[in-house]
């Protein structure tokens, strides 16, 4: 009976020494975590504010540290999985254009006189692969953007006055030059060069437009450019006769037939700009290996015509500029990345 009561006691003075360890620990825990707790908000703040300054992989890896370091702070691993579906949002699709060379620019100029001559001479051209947004920047997309570094929402357009917010799929508009710089560095991509984005633009192809040279096949919509719709509303426009693609200004992006790359609205539906300064001439000393464009100069190039764009606009040689502070309805932009490998 002794040995018995003695056993029992035995393992009630095991468990009551297991009790005590147990409430130490969850002291000790309770209390250490209570020492830190003001410098982690404070450490939380600091980088919420930092992170208006870094590109989004920057922010990302960051907010990865953080929450690893604090493993139970439910702040930091929200910040983490919230900046993870942003880049997710933002990375969009690529596609890679691979090395190969194309011939730039165009031979002729009986359409438009001297509107061609700055496409001259035809010249052959060599890229290295590189990785290409298959859709134009998209309201969604740059709304990240505008609200992780505090930069102001675009300006809508006249003809909707809650394109912005209301529109994600639709591309952003209203966008200089500095700003869709701003996006792709912030993103971790560039702007294209302006030989990158013919070279894109043709996919292999010869002829005046990726799906030939002349109007678009009967029956197939391939591009938004100033059409039937459009001329029910702006009845002053010159249209390509015999094509409706069904909107009057811009649409949703990639609501029309790729090209032989998987791109979307490479032509139409807006301008985009492109990393090069602009020089008339400057096809006369392009370098044959990817060219950069001029040095320096007044105005970027913009390319790919947009919503509102006569018959004479939609080819993939055509080629136009902008002063990069300039800003429109009609001019957006999509992003490359360099292939590391």
């Amino acid at each position: 009976m002794k040995k018995q009561l003695s056993v029992v006691s035995g393992r009630w003075s095991v468990i009551g020494l297991q009790l005590i360890v147990l409430i130490l620990f969850i002291f000790t825990v309770s209390f250490a975590q209570e020492i830190p707790k003001v410098q982690v908000e404070a450490e939380l703040k600091s980088l919420k504010e930092s992170c208006r300054k870094l590109t989004l992989d920057q922010c990302l890896d960051k907010w990865e540290t953080m929450a690893e370091n604090l493993i139970d702070n439910q702040i930091a691993w929200t910040e983490f999985k919230r900046f993870k579906e942003i880049k997710k949002e933002v990375n969009g699709t690529m596609v890679m254009a691979p090395d190969g060379e194309f011939m730039m620019g165009s031979d002729y100029s009986f359409m438009e006189g001297d509107a061609r001559r700055n496409e001259q001479p035809r010249h052959k051209v060599k890229l290295k692969a590189f990785y290409i947004d298959i859709l134009e920047v998209t309201n969604r997309q740059y709304k990240h953007f505008c609200d992780e570094t505090g930069k102001n929402y675009p300006e809508n357009p006249e003809w909707d006055y809650y394109y912005f917010l209301r529109k994600p799929d639709y591309p952003v508009v209203n966008i200089t030059w500095y700003e869709a710089e701003a996006f792709c560095k912030w993103a971790g991509k560039r702007l294209p060069t302006e030989a990158e984005w013919e070279y894109a633009c043709r996919a292999g192809t010869d002829t005046e437009t990726w799906w030939g040279d002349a109007t678009p096949p009967e029956g197939m919509k391939v591009a938004n450019i100033a059409d039937e719709t459009g001329l029910r509303k702006y009845d002053y426009w010159v249209i390509t006769n015999g094509y409706n693609d069904g909107y009057a200004e811009t649409a949703p992006v990639g609501s029309y037939e790729p090209n032989p790359w998987g791109l979307y609205d490479m032509i139409g539906n807006v301008w985009e700009w492109t990393a090069d300064w602009y020089s008339p001439d400057y096809y006369k000393v392009s370098p044959l290996e990817n060219p950069k464009g001029p040095e320096k100069g007044r105005h970027k190039v913009v390319r790919g015509a947009a919503w509102d764009k006569e018959p004479w606009f939609i080819r993939s040689a055509y080629r136009n500029s902008y002063d990069p502070t300039h800003l429109f309805y009609t001019f957006g932009f999509r992003c490359v990345r360099d292939k590391q490998w």
